[in-house]
Order: structure tokens, then C-alpha cells, then sequence
């Protein structure tokens, strides 16, 4: 919130003309701190945490380039080019970084009894479990044995996948809310329901707990319609394992590659009405107003919405999804009225791993009061 009140006084204007890089740089804080526990404030500097933003972006940059170059597969020759020598620059400095946090963590663990220790951070419960390994107290016949090695890529395949796609989602949230007033309008009046009070009130913690963020069913319906209409990702994959037989007679061969395109899906109107309008109620059940988050929507085929995938493959982060995304719209929708300036129809997006808007996202922002 520090960096929207931030980029009102520098345009001393109502207007942000892109607030694209606000929730990209906020999500991935987010993500690296529920990740590593790093506190931005006395662990590391402004400078390295700049320096890690701009080292991960590259190096999923570089990553994609370098999938577009066949030459550029083989390692022994990729390393010699320069952008070889960039990414695996930018690689080494997120490897090592996340390894002078693993340090400090275990020399925490290790200097005090972690035996009734609950964790809340993702390195923290992955450490706990690779010191029970080695005490011997863990049954390793059942589990692969951790190593500080796979702690590392366990955290950073998280951090790198967790962030960019709700910075999208976030993004195109505020685009469509700032787009359609009585929805904005439904939402803030669930906020004051929620919150009660004051919303001038400063104290963050007064407001959102976990049992509050539960509470905001119309948002989280908003969220989900967001991610029906721009998915971050743009196929789920699937080997299939088995011959399978479709309705049109066809077949699937076992050892084939299956691709779904997600907008095909989530735009079918055999599955919602209207599928290209943004309506938030789609999302609430027929017999009564609850959103079920664990089995997705009565309403609709549980497979008709896939941006978390499905199945046994599933993203085991959507909880945290939802829980990060319904915080940080609630913190902006209960301070802000948006009035969005860009339209849905004139963004261009590019495709990689996460659909991005390549389009400058602008809004104008005024105080709310109740």
C-alpha cells in the first residue's frame, strides 16, 4: 500500500498511469517473504532486495529465450554465449542468496530446540523436516531424505512460480473492479460488513486475520471470475497414460501429450452464460450464497475451471493464492475508489510462462470513506 500512496504523491495526480509494476514488485515480496522469512527491513538491504527482483525477472526472461533457441539447449555450448554467461549470472546470485538464508535459518535451528517449534515459513517447515532426517527421528523409508540442495530449488521453484502469476491476477482484478462500479460497489460494502468501524483506522491487524479474509466471499467470487477470464497460465499439460476413448470417436494414444488451452475452456458457453462478461454472482452456489473453495463451484463442471489445474497435479498453492490475493485487493479496495483508464479490449498481452498485459494498466485512484 506504501507504494500506491508512493506513486500518488509523485504524479500529484489521481491518475497512475501503470500500476503494472506495483503488484509485481509487491506479490514477489510477499511470496519470498511467506518462502524464506526474509525481512526486508533489518535482514537485507533496499539494494539486494532490488537486485533479487531484477535478477529473478531476468532470469525468467533469459530462461524463455533461451527455449526459443534449439543451439542454445546444450549447456556446454550455451555457456559460452552471452547470454549464457547473463543467466547463469543471474542464477547464481538467486542460488546464492536463497543459500545465506537457509544458513541463517539452520544456525536458528540449530542453536535452539526446534522440537516445539511451529513453523509458518515455507524454508522453516522444509529445515524442521531435513534436521528430524538427520537426528533419525523422521522415517526415512517412507520419504526421500531432504538435502539443503533440494531445499533450495523447493523454495525458489515456489518463489518463481508464486509470484508472477498473482501479480496478473491482481493486475486484471483491478482493471475489471475499476471497470464495473456495482461490483466495486458490492465489494465495499462486504468490506465495511467485515471490518466494521472506521476504515481511516491505521491498524492493520485490527482488520484482516485469517478469520476475516474467510469472510470475504463476494471478493473471492470477483478473484475467481478474474482468473476465468485471464487465466496467468495459458495450458495445463497432460500425458496420457492410457489409451482413451473421446465422444466423437477419436482416440488418444497412451504415451501421447495432451494440451488444454485454458480460454477455450473457461469461454465455453456451454458451461457459462454470457462467458465473456465479468460477473462475479456466476460464482456463487444455486441453493445458497457460499463459495466452496475446496471443490470448486456447484454451478459449473469442477473441469470447466482449470487455473489451478485439476486433478491429482493440482497447484498446492491455490489456498495460498487466494488467501495472498484477498488480502492485498482488500487493503487497496478498502482505501481506494478505482476508476480504471485502460480498456480490457486494447491490451496486448505476451505469452511465456504467465500471460502478461504488455499494455500499460492506468487507473485513478480516490479515498474511500465510510
Amino acid at each position: 500500500m506504501d507504494a500506491l500512496e508512493a506513486a500518488l504523491v509523485t504524479t500529484k495526480s489521481p491518475l497512475i498511469p501503470d500500476i503494472r509494476h506495483l503488484f509485481e514488485d509487491c506479490m514477489l515480496d510477499i511470496v519470498k517473504e511467506t518462502s524464506l522469512g526474509a525481512d526486508e527491513t533489518s535482514q537485507e538491504s533496499s539494494s539486494i532486495s532490488a537486485q533479487y527482483r531484477k535478477s529473478l525477472k531476468a532470469a525468467i526472461i533469459g530462461s524463455i529465450n533461451r527455449v526459443r533457441r534449439p543451439l542454445h539447449w546444450f549447456d556446454w555450448l550455451f555457456r559460452w554465449t552471452a547470454a549464457g554467461k547473463r543467466l547463469f549470472a543471474y542464477q547464481r546470485f538467486l542460488d546464492e542468496y536463497a543459500g545465506k538464508v537457509i544458513a541463517r535459518r539452520l544456525e536458528y535451528f540449530r542453536s535452539n530446540s526446534f522440537s516445539n517449534f511451529k513453523p509458518t515459513k515455507l524454508i522453516d517447515i522444509l529445515l524442521q523436516k531435513y534436521l528430524l532426517f538427520q537426528t533419525k527421528t523422521f522415517n526415512s523409508n517412507s520419504t526421500e531424505p531432504l538435502t539443503l540442495k533440494t531445499i533450495r530449488h523447493e523454495v525458489s521453484t515456489f518463489i518463481f512460480g508464486g509470484h508472477d502469476t498473482t501479480a496478473e491476477v491482481a493486475i486484471y482484478a483491478i482493471l475489471l473492479i475499476g471497470h464495473h462500479p456495482a461490483v466495486q460497489a458490492r465489494i465495499a460494502e462486504e468490506l465495511k460488513s467485515v471490518l466494521g468501524g472506521n476504515n481511516e483506522n491505521e491498524d492493520e491487524e485490527q482488520f484482516f486475520t485469517l478469520e476475516t479474509l474467510k469472510r470475504l466471499r463476494y471478493l473471492e467470487a470477483a478473484i475467481r471470475e478474474v482468473m476465468r477470464l485471464h487465466p496467468p497460465g495459458q495450458i495445463v499439460g497432460r500425458r496420457i497414460t492410457e489409451e482413451l476413448q473421446l465422444p466423437n470417436g477419436k482416440k488418444l494414444l497412451a504415451g501421447s501429450n495432451c494440451y488444454i488451452p485454458l480460454l477455450y475452456v473457461h469461454r465455453d458457453d456451454r458451461y457459462y452464460e454470457q462467458p465473456d462478461d465479468f460477473k462475479p454472482e456466476r460464482w456463487w452456489t444455486a441453493s445458497k450464497e457460499e463459495i466452496d473453495v475446496e471443490k470448486g463451484v456447484q454451478p459449473h463442471p469442477p473441469f470447466a475451471f482449470l487455473t489451478f489445474s485439476a486433478g491429482i497435479r493440482s497447484c498446492i498453492g491455490q489456498r495460498y493464492a487466494f488467501l495472498e490475493l484477498k488480502y492485498v485487493l482488500a487493503e487497496v479496495l478498502r482505501r481506494f475508489e478505482i476508476t480504471s483508464v485502460t480498456k480490457v479490449e486494447d491490451i496486448v498481452i505476451g505469452i511465456g510462462p504467465v500471460v502478461t498485459p504488455l499494455t500499460e494498466i492506468g487507473v485513478r485512484l480516490s479515498r474511500r470513506r465510510w
